[in-house]
């Protein structure tokens, strides 16, 4: 079933997807929209639906405002620290 579901291209293969999350879930993802399959990209994102109150490890901490020229790789962060 899953292989069926994996091959279905385009926004069916979403819907397959989703519906088949909400099934596994048990209708708690009633008012999500349908999500991608699962990726240890989109996973972070996942965690805090289903926990009512998400914990501090599960929500991205904000990024702090720092001075440009420190942040090397521009990922947000101070790549460089006084």
């Amino acid at each position: 079933l899953e292989t069926q579901i994996l091959k279905v291209k385009g926004g069916t293969g979403l819907i397959l997807v989703a519906l088949g999350i909400f099934i596994l879930f048990g209708g708690s993802f009633l008012t999500v929209e349908p999500l991608p399959p699962p990726t240890p990209t989109s996973a972070p994102t996942i965690t805090p639906i289903i926990t009512p109150t998400p914990s501090p490890t599960s929500t991205p901490t904000p990024k702090p405002t720092i001075v440009r020229e420190w942040d090397t790789n521009y990922d947000g962060f101070a790549d460089i620290w006084l």
